[in-house]
């Protein structure tokens, strides 16, 4: 039954993948110092005002009262920081925070969640479609107005037909492939809580396809790798046998492989610099990781970037997207995201499940790339912070698979649009 607590589980997880741009085209929006505004913004806003009709009583206050307060105080260094862009990802970080904790609430209820992971695969749908215009003839300059593409995306490496590389949404093919291996926790969750294979099969044919217009090899691993993971643990949530595990791991790269591999042959191959590229990250991830160190309350993306590309020579990414949270972002949220991810594997129901198999996959893309500042990482991130702080005894009151919330039969987020009360 369609309530308005489902409808904006849709569509929260629509934007995780399809999020377009709104204001991008102008290079001049108020929002993300001239990059625009993302859909997230106004979902964002809009579970901000809906967040209002969880504090029906003192105690669900004073639990929403700490919480704001523990996000403001987190990320006010980097609001406060002298750049548009980062000051802008420290607004995100704590709107999208705000939100966040309604999301993670209403996203403790079973149907809910479902309703959020059939947001998200549709989105990535929907995302490989914005590829495939990309891969036309239809110009720039219409999928700019049409939100399609990012108006940034040349100045980060995104690319238009002129390569086999293309950024979609986004900045940069390696962003996108990240953005893309997002979903694969939404068809975990119909596979391993509702023995559901189609979602599944589904999620896996997008993520070859964001592989296949991206060749971001990073985004396909840690897709691919949290579904290898995930099928061969049973659904009693016991590890099988490591060999077995890792046998299977093997069979699907190669079967992968033999897929792809004129893409893989090509992207591989066509680096100049592949045989150093090893000895590259682990600088740059080092060198990343003192400036982390010297700066504990954080510094402007632009400070950090140009003093990473002082020490190592001209790279300016440190290929690590926890350094990044730390040396941007400041040590107190770096610890606050490790502490939420920590959270999301103390595993106490169905819902839980796929927060686990969520993390996993931040996990691995993190120590690729430097996505904490991506938009859709910034929207699921502040899921994870909310959904740890739920799972404390401060934070459990406001939940909605709570005894209070289901004694609650008047509120309007759980109204049905159609018919009758379900609660009734």
């Amino acid at each position: 039954m369609l309530t308005l607590q489902r409808l904006v589980a849709f569509a929260a997880g629509l934007v995780v993948e399809f999020n377009i741009l709104i204001g991008g085209q102008t290079e001049g929006a108020a929002a993300a110092g001239g990059y625009g505004y993302r859909a997230s913004d106004f979902i964002c806003v809009g579970c901000v005002l809906l967040s209002v009709t969880l504090f029906y009583n003192a105690e669900r206050i004073f639990s929403a009262y700490v919480y704001a307060i523990g996000i403001v105080l987190l990320f006010a260094p980097t609001i406060l920081m002298r750049s548009d862009y980062t000051t802008t990802i420290g607004i995100r970080y704590v709107m999208y925070s705000m939100s966040g904790l309604y999301l993670a609430s209403i996203l403790t209820d079973e149907r809910t969640m479902s309703w959020f992971c059939q947001g998200v695969i549709v989105g990535l749908l929907a995302a490989v479609g914005v590829f495939a215009l990309q891969n036309t003839s239809i110009s720039r300059s219409a999928l700019l107005s049409w939100g399609l593409i990012a108006g940034y995306a040349n100045d980060f490496g995104g690319y238009i037909r002129d390569t086999p590389r293309y950024s979609g949404l986004w900045g940069h093919p390696n962003e996108a492939g990240h953005v893309g291996a997002l979903a694969a926790a939404a068809g975990i969750y119909f596979y391993v809580t509702q023995r559901k294979i189609i979602p599944l099969v589904i999620t896996s044919a997008g993520l070859l396809a964001f592989f296949y217009y991206t060749l971001s090899r990073g985004g396909l691993i840690a897709g691919a790798t949290t579904i290898a993971i995930a099928v061969v643990i049973p659904r009693n949530g016991k590890i099988t046998d490591p060999r077995f595990l890792i046998g299977l791991f093997f069979i699907a790269v190669v079967a992968l492989a033999g897929s792809q591999l004129d893409f893989l042959v090509s992207r591989f191959s066509s680096d100049a610099n592949v045989s150093g590229n090893f000895a590259e990250r682990l600088d740059t991830t080092l060198d990343g990781l003192r400036i982390m160190l010297a700066h504990p309350l954080g510094m402007s993306v632009t400070e950090f970037v140009s003093e990473l590309n002082s020490l190592s020579g001209g790279v300016a990414s440190p290929h690590n997207g926890f350094i990044l949270i730390g040396a941007v972002l400041g040590a107190g949220p770096l610890l606050a995201l490790v502490w939420a991810i920590a959270s999301s594997f103390n595993i106490e129901n169905k819902t839980d499940l796929f927060f686990a198999y969520f993390s996993l996959q931040i996990c691995i893309s993190n120590f690729f790339e430097q996505i904490a500042t991506s938009v859709p990482y910034i929207f699921v991130l502040t899921i994870l912070i909310g959904h740890a702080y739920l799972k404390n005894r401060l934070g459990r009151v406001l939940r909605s698979d709570s005894a209070s919330f289901r004694a609650m039969t008047h509120q309007a987020y759980v109204t049905p649009l159609h018919g009758k009360d379900e609660l009734s």
